[in-house]
Formats: structure tokens, sequence, C-alpha cells
């Protein structure tokens, strides 16, 4: 297919999603119409390309820096998160001031900052499911960091009018910079109020002398098309020497985040997604990879007729390759050598995996088998929590045997979970192990691997004397062979109707601890009574 193809049918889908989105805002009011058009004929100017080093001069020599925000779309508030970080890297003292709060809720912005509420009480004082709504993990990072690093934040929304609302952020900022001339901010404001005739006119007009203000735009629309005409790809352009836009994704991106919320966010957050999928089919899936790992969520719990809530099952977060920086520097700042290492290796060998400590997935692609079966070690995870236990305090543990424990159960689940979604997927079973063992092209390594994976298999090795000689590369790898195994049974368990209820599987089989004798009851309820060692994966 030839570019101007794809280009055509990219603009099709743009015009598709964007007017879908803006049909659910209804007929604006004449002063958002009147924004709107603002904010249309600043985005229309001539722009040229420029790099990291121009955008970071310009903020650091700021007083005030604005960055639209896209509410709906997460990739808008990483933005602002990574310029946190590069400022604290270059040791620059800096403020926040977000649109997402009321400020007459400022002092339980400064309690949680100071952690004398909880993060659920915090939202609950500010009522953040009624006055804001939109997905509080997209912002939780900035306050994170924001926390870790001593970075005050101010609160700066209102109700009323747009233009009233600008005018009472710009009060407050005004009195910030009055009080901490030395510190400047980062404001994080919707996009359509940080054009230069609105908030930043308001706030320069405000002081007698002069201050510095930078504009940061994300993903216009037009600057992106022009590019695609141009045959230009820049991440980074600007229109002036204070004014900037940063493009991180293709335009219908941003839209669809902002679909998928006003149909199951805004007003129903107990969307029933599994009849979706029910009414519509497999062929749902899109290009919202997140959405599509939470439609494959609700679909292995609606299948095993589970009881897990959704605020659990949707705290999570997917990264790819494109959060690769993001994903390194999580790794860097694990607390052991050996974890740093195994998960570089994880990302070198395009391997998708589980972050230490939160819900946190990286995804080396996006095919349904990847995404399901990353959706499998989510649900593992949930119940490891639930039974008290987790991934990081194992690996961190002196407990080599339970390190190993904690690669086959993941596998085992994941898997097993899977394959409720996919039952086509298909493993190595125990004819297939010894074939691989006896391959002539099999290494020393790989006939040791396998032999180690049997022996468990067969009773015939210790868990513990296995994980003696094997490093957490070995473990997984291990973890993987015996685990898919037992996972392969685990669902022919249910299948048979060995497992009799629901409530039997949740008890007996998910509420498990990872330790050696859970492994060694699963172990003999999955394989008793069956002729394992005769059996060979099918063909097909």
């Amino acid at each position: 297919m030839i570019k101007k193809d794809i280009t055509q049918i990219h603009q099709s889908i743009y015009n598709y999603i964007k007017k879908k989105a803006l049909s659910y805002e209804g007929r604006p009011s004449a002063e958002l119409s009147r924004y709107q058009e603002d904010y249309e004929y600043y985005s229309c100017r001539d722009f040229e390309a420029c790099d990291e080093d121009d955008l970071f001069k310009s903020i650091i020599d700021s007083h005030f820096v604005y960055l639209g925000d896209f509410h709906t779309f997460d990739q808008n508030q990483r933005t602002l998160y990574r310029i946190m970080r590069t400022l604290s890297q270059n040791t620059r003292k800096f403020a926040l001031g977000l649109e997402m709060i009321q400020s007459r809720h400022q002092k339980f912005v400064d309690a949680f900052l100071n952690s004398a509420i909880t993060e659920l009480e915090f939202l609950e004082s500010i009522q953040y499911s009624d006055s804001w709504r939109f997905p509080w993990n997209h912002y939780k990072v900035i306050f994170d960091f924001a926390k870790e690093n001593n970075i005050p934040i101010l609160a700066l929304n209102s109700e009323g009018k747009l233009s009233k609302r600008d005018d009472h952020a710009c009060k407050i900022l005004k009195k910030y910079h009055e009080e901490n001339s030395d510190t400047p901010v980062l404001v994080l404001f919707g996009e359509l109020h940080i054009i230069p005739n609105k908030l930043p006119k308001q706030l320069l007009l405000s002081f007698e002398q002069h201050v510095r203000q930078t504009i940061v735009y994300q993903n216009i629309d037009e600057i992106y098309w022009n590019q695609v005409e141009d045959g230009t790809t820049h991440k980074i352009v600007k229109f002036n020497q204070n004014e900037f836009c940063i493009q991180t994704s293709p335009p219908w991106v941003k839209y669809e985040s902002m679909v998928y919320w006003y149909e199951n966010l805004m007003e129903d957050p107990e969307f029933d997604i599994h009849e979706y999928i029910i009414e519509n089919g497999l062929k749902i899936f899109g290009s919202n990879t997140n959405d599509n790992f939470l439609l494959i969520l609700i679909e292995i719990i609606r299948s095993l007729d589970l009881k897990i809530e959704s605020d659990h099952l949707e705290d999570f977060n997917l990264y790819d390759h494109t959060s690769l920086e993001h994903i390194e520097e999580r790794i860097e700042a694990l607390p052991l050598k050996n974890l740093k290492a195994f998960y570089q290796h994880l990302i070198e060998i395009n391997q998708s995996f589980k972050m230490p400590g939160d819900l946190d997935y990286y995804c080396s692609n996006y095919s349904i088998n990847k995404i399901s079966y990353l959706a499998g070690v989510h649900l593992f995870n949930i119940y490891l929590h639930q039974a008290g236990q987790g991934q990081l305090t194992i690996l961190r543990a002196r407990s080599l045997e339970n390190k190993l424990l904690y690669y086959i159960f993941e596998h085992l689940y994941a898997y097993f979970f899977s394959k409720i979604f996919n039952p086509h997927r298909k493993c190595d079973l125990y004819i297939d192990l010894k074939e691989r063992m006896a391959h002539k092209k099999a290494t020393k390594k790989e006939k040791d691997l396998i032999i180690d994976c049997i022996g468990i298999i067969d009773n015939k090795v210790s868990i513990a004397n296995v994980a003696k000689r094997s490093n957490l590369n070995r473990m997984n790898d291990i973890g993987k062979i015996v685990g898919q195994f037992l996972g392969d049974y685990f669902y022919e368990s249910i299948t048979s109707r060995r497992i009799h209820n629901r409530e039997q599987l949740e008890e007996e089989f998910l509420k498990v601890k990872v330790n050696i004798k859970n492994f060694k009851r699963l172990k003999s309820f999955f394989l008793s009574d069956l002729s394992y060692k005769l059996q060979k994966k099918r063909f097909f």
C-alpha cells in the first residue's frame, strides 16, 4: 500500500473519531465557541522544528510554564511528569499549578503531600469523582513524584464561566509568585486556556514588572497534518521563542480516549464491558491497547464468574517500546543488581513482563496472546496481593526456593487465565519436552534446563536445589516451562469439571500463597490420575 493511501485512511479515521468525540459535547456555549476559535487561530500559525535544548532553555528561564491538558489523554499528563523529572535532575526548584483541583481544597492537597492523609482520603476529601472525574491514574504519577521530591502543588480550579476560572487561577499564581519569586511554576491547564490571549495574558497584565512565560501545547492536530504533508516527524516544534508544541501521538488517539471516557467512564463507572463483548463479538479490539487489556480482563472474569472489584481490576499501567525510557528508569531504580540485570535482559530479548512493585506492565508487542497473557499476570498478582504477598517482597527475600516458585506460579496462572480467553493456546507437554531435550541442536545449557523442568514435574529434584543453581533468568525460563505445563492441566481441570464451581476455584486454587506446600498440592491435583507422560501438544 502506498503512503498516500495510508494517509487517506488515517485522515478518515481521524475525521470519524474526532466527529464522534465532539458530538458528545453537544452544542457549545458562546464563550466556549470563542475559546475554540481562538485555539484554532493560534494552532494554524507557522512553526519550525526545534530540539529539547530549545524547549528546556525557555522553560528554565521562565517564571511560569503552561502545559496544555487534554484531560482524557494520559500522554499529556505524562509529558508534565517528564518535564518535572528533568528539572529535578538539574536541581531546579519549582512548583506545580493544577487545574484538576478546586482551590478550596488546597488544605487537602497540602495534607496529602505531607502524608497526613492517605490517597483514598485525599480523593474523597476533594470529591474527585464528582469534581473532575477524569482517570486518577493519569494524574497519580504527578502527585507521587511531587510527594517524593517535596514539590508544592497549587490547586487552581474554580466554578463558573471559563474566563472567571482563568481569572481565579491568575490570582492564585500571582500571589504565589509574589511570595516565592525565585520559584517558577509549571501549570497544567486545559489546552483552550493556555493560548496567549487567555490565562497567560491575564497573568502578564496583572504584574507591574516583567515576568517571562513559556507555553507548551501538546498534540495539535494541524501541526500533525502539516508534518504529514511535508514528510517530517518533528517531536518538538515552536511558533516563537516562548511557544512550543510537543507531538507525542497521532491526533485520533487523543479523541479516541475522549470517546472512551464519554461512553464508559463519565456517567457509568460500572459500565458492563463483558455484555458489550458478547453483543459485538471479539472484533471490537482497536488501537487503544489499555482498553483492549481491560476488555480481555473482563472477558476472563466473566467466563469464570470471578468476584473481583472493578477498581482493583483497572489499577494498571500498560507500557510499550514508546515508553522504554520510563521503563528503563524504573528498572535502574530497583533495589538489587540482579533484578536490574534480569529485567534489562527481558527487554533485550523482547519479552513482556510485570514491573516489580506496582501493577505496571511492559508489553513487547500487542498481539492478543501477549495481551491476554499479561492480563493473566495481572489477575494473578491481584490474588497474590489479596493473599498477603507481593512480587517485589518475594524477589527481594533470601529464599531462592520462593523466587523460583514465584516464576512458576506467575506463568502457571498467566497461562491458565489467558487460555480461558483463548482456548487454542498451546504449550510443550511431557513428550514435547523430552523431544526438545533429545534434539541434536540442543545445547548442554538447554538440556540441563529441561532436565530440571522434567525433574520438578516428576518430583525427582527439589525446587530448593534447582533454585540454588539458577539465576533469575534461568528461574524465569524454568517457571515458564513448568508453569505453562501445569497451567494447561489447570485449564483441563476446569473443562473436565474436576473443579466443580467458582467457590472451589477461588478458595482452593486462586487464593493461594507462593510456597512449596501449595505448589505440591496444586501439582498433585492437576496431574493426579493422568497419564501426563504420554501426552503431547496438538499440532493445530
